[in-house]
């Protein structure tokens, strides 16, 4: 089997220093392998500038201890750390200008116990054109990334989905786990048929063989969320879901599809792609 051409893509993590944003920086550092790129930490980051209260001492301190951590996990993948204030326009901004193609956050589904809320998680995620993903306060298993789940609905803003779902399997090795609903009335049917067709062939011309598709029966509403129960059945260690933009008004009252998957209580990560025409992706 040829080696398959490495992509450089850097990753940019952001760690509050505690549990959860380690486990956000090891996922840093193993994204930051696969994908061949820098790992570029982010030690002092509020979404707006009025939050930052940090002492300068403290961000020192942290930075070293930071820094020391990544020596031991990263050996083999270049990093750098940011320490200075940094907050979500400056940050986006950063990411256009160094390639970073992809986030990585620690989300909780409770407040108080790390930076990201899940609050906070979704007004970082939402204006980002680079994927976020989110992860808890586990670190990544020996297996990580290596069984994905590609969770398909009746959405037309699936491409992105499946090319990012893709991206692991072609410089990782990962096999990709298809599911799509069952459903009754003949046009819905047809309308996921034609979804899921559009993934085959888009897999084809792309040459990736190694992905399996599950036909879920009774219909599921929320096949992103029904993809966390999924998972132990295929040793799944990742899902790739698409982020709600136009929200109805059942969203508002209800909250949007993704509210429960974002700090979800498994600690399962989740890769967030959003409904925008810019997304950021690597070239195919």
């Amino acid at each position: 089997m040829e080696e398959k051409e490495r992509k450089k893509l850097n990753v940019a993590v952001i760690t509050d220093s505690t549990e959860y944003g380690n486990a956000a920086v090891r996922y840093g550092v193993l994204l930051a392998q696969i994908f061949n790129g820098e790992l570029i930490v982010f030690s002092n980051f509020r979404l707006k500038k009025r939050e930052f209260k940090r002492e300068k001492e403290k961000c020192a301190a942290d930075n070293h201890e930071l820094q020391d951590f990544l020596k031991k996990l990263a050996e083999k993948v270049a990093f750098s750390v940011h320490n200075e204030p940094t907050d979500a326009k400056m940050l986006y901004s950063f990411a256009e200008d160094n390639n970073i193609g992809l986030f990585v956050i620690a989300a909780a589904e409770t407040e108080g116990v790390t930076y990201f809320s899940r609050k906070r998680a979704f007004s970082f995620i939402l204006p980002s054109r680079q994927p976020v993903l989110v992860t808890g306060n586990v670190p990544p298993a020996g297996n990580c990334f290596k069984n994905v789940l590609l969770p398909l609905d009746l959405r037309p803003q699936n491409k992105e989905k499946v090319l990012w779902a893709g991206y692991f399997n072609r410089f990782y090795d990962a096999k990709i786990h298809i599911l799509y609903s069952f459903f009754k009335e003949t046009h819905l049917q047809q309308e996921i048929d034609l979804i899921v067709a559009f993934a085959k062939k888009l897999y084809s011309n792309l040459e990736i063989t190694d992905y399996e598709l599950y036909k879920i029966e009774p219909t599921v509403d929320n096949m992103d969320k029904y993809s966390l129960s999924f998972a132990e059945q295929v040793n799944a260690t990742l899902t790739v879901i698409l982020m709600t933009h136009n929200r109805s008004l059942g969203d508002f009252l209800l909250g949007v599809r993704e509210k429960t998957l974002i700090g979800n209580s498994q600690n399962f990560p989740v890769l967030c792609i959003n409904e925008r025409p810019d997304l950021y992706v690597l070239c195919t």
